[in-house]
Parts: structure tokens; C-alpha cells; sequence
């Protein structure tokens, strides 16, 4: 990450794209050079450029979809410059100060920081982002955010754990409430949310959640 918050390359996926170079915000003019940067950006390694053309051009003949790809390399290049590191088959993202809020959420639910995670968490990867004629990097899309969203439940579920277990109950509350949003049918969330009510003196508030779930459960799944 960058010493100075406004200095590199920022990329910004959680509820939508934004792209940022030393605090300015960065357009392409072609949705498939912002999905071929994500893509870079998340994968953080050398890409073969073979891959990257049947990515996101995969109706096109490998020769035109290595055109195609060298067309958007081009575009990435002309904003970012040093930041992109390519050879003759391969293209990474390169360059110390490289930031993105995904690998930045990973690393805080790593240090448990979950507050701090969730402070990144604003949507779902890319919410709204489509690219065209891309079925290979919309299924690659769809496994990124599964992924998260599987990351930011399990660090919340930890939080609850750890909440229930040094009795910071109120604090526990708030990550049950937000596992519960994320799914309502979250039956191990729904406990930690009955037993965090129960033990912080809220007995009637626990059974009035029973109840509300019981029905939740026999509407949804009988």
C-alpha cells in the first residue's frame, strides 16, 4: 500500500469500479481494458497473454483476440505507464504502490480487524459491472465475489465467536445483525444472534428472534 493514501495505484471494486492514479480518478474508454486491469490487479502474477485473450475475447480466433488484447494493453499503458509490465507473453500489473481494496479487506481479516474490514466491504466485486461477450470473465467474476462473500461471513462469524467469548455482547450484536443481512437463512448466525440476546439481558428480544426465525425456516424451506 502507499505511504502517501494519495499517491499510486488505487483500485476500488466493492460496490462498483473506480480507478485511481495519485488521487485522480482514471476512465478507459473500453469496458474490457478496466476488466482486463481488475483481473491483472486481483491476480497480482504474470498472465499469459494466450489466457487473457480467451478471457475476455472468446468468440474471437486466438489471433484476433490477441489483437483485441493488445488494443486494451495499449489503452492501460497510455493512463498507466510503469504500471504495466509486459513482454512478449506475458502482462502483469507492476510497481510498488499497487493498492486494492479486496487484497486490503484480506489482509485486515487476517489480523481480525473486522471492523476495519467491513469498512471496506461497501457491495458486492464489481456490483453493476458487465463485460460484454465475456462468458469466461463473467464466470470468473462470479467465483471472486462467492469468494469474498465467503471471506467477510467467516471473519464475521469469528468476530461473534470471539464477541460471545470475552462477553462484548453489544459488539457481537452488530456483526450477528450483518451476517443475517448478508443471509437470512444463516442458521448458525441466527444462534449466535439468539445467544447474544439471551446473555446480554434481552431474554424476550431472543424468543421474539426464535420466533422469527422458525417461521423464516418453515416459509423458506418447510
Amino acid at each position: 500500500m502507499p505511504a502517501d493514501i494519495g499517491s499510486g495505484l488505487r483500485i476500488f471494486t466493492l460496490g462498483g469500479l473506480s480507478i485511481q492514479l495519485d488521487g485522480e480518478r482514471v476512465e478507459f474508454v473500453t469496458r474490457k481494458a478496466e476488466a482486463l486491469l481488475v483481473y491483472l490487479v486481483s491476480s497480482r502474477r504474470s498472465q499469459p497473454r494466450e489466457i487473457l485473450g480467451t478471457l475476455l475475447w472468446e468468440e474471437q480466433s486466438q489471433v484476433l483476440a490477441l489483437t483485441s488484447l493488445r488494443s486494451a494493453l495499449a489503452a492501460l499503458r497510455k493512463k498507466l505507464g510503469s504500471y504495466i509490465d509486459a513482454t512478449r507473453t506475458t502482462i502483469r500489473i507492476g510497481g510498488p504502490y499497487v493498492w486494492c481494496d479486496v487484497e486490503e479487506l484480506e489482509r485486515r481479516l487476517e489480523a481480525a480487524d473486522v471492523e476495519g474490514a467491513l469498512s471496506l466491504f461497501n457491495g458486492e466485486f464489481l456490483e453493476g459491472f458487465y463485460v460484454r461477450g465475456a462468458a469466461n470473465y463473467d464466470n470468473w467474476l462470479v467465483a471472486e465475489r462467492e469468494r469474498i462473500h465467503q471471506l467477510v461471513r467467516k471473519g464475521l462469524h469469528e468476530h461473534v465467536a470471539r464477541a460471545l467469548s470475552w462477553g462484548q455482547f453489544e459488539s457481537g450484536l452488530v456483526s450477528a445483525r450483518q451476517l443475517i443481512e448478508m443471509d437470512p437463512l444463516d442458521e448458525l448466525a441466527q444462534q449466535q444472534m439468539m445467544t447474544l440476546l439471551a446473555n446480554s439481558g434481552q431474554r424476550a428480544a431472543a424468543l421474539a428472534f426464535y420466533e422469527e426465525c422458525r417461521q423464516l425456516l418453515w416459509e423458506e424451506l418447510g
